[in-house]
């Protein structure tokens, strides 16, 4: 899912310093005791993820990745996979290969403004 009007701050989106593009809509969000907590940023889309989402991966040395969004919702695509969906079953992006250790579903929450 993309939305079109929101924007990154400068002084805390990510830049990617490997791969083919140094830009993707992603930001930094800190925490009462690091400056650099974790990143959000949007679900990939299939145009988007070859050139962001393995490099932000691979840069920033992650041990998880939280996706708060199903691949689809309401019968309609939010989201592509940017990981392998099986656990242990090698997957290649642009030239990388990633593998999925273990999956964990949480239960889900349901956040309220009020």
């Amino acid at each position: 899912m993309s939305v079109q009007d929101v924007g990154c701050l400068d002084k805390d989106r990510v830049v990617i310093r490997i791969g083919p593009v140094s830009y993707i809509h992603a930001d930094y969000v800190p925490s009462p005791t690091h400056s650099k907590r974790f990143i959000c940023t949007q679900a990939p889309l299939a145009k988007t993820c070859p050139d962001s989402g393995v490099w932000l991966v691979v840069q920033g040395k992650f041990v998880a990745i939280i996706m708060l969004c199903n691949f689809v919702q309401q019968n309609a695509n939010k989201c592509v996979e940017y990981f392998p969906v099986e656990e242990n079953k090698p997957c290649s992006f642009e030239g990388m290969t990633v593998v999925m250790k273990k999956r964990e579903q949480v239960k889900m929450l349901q956040c309220s403004r009020g």
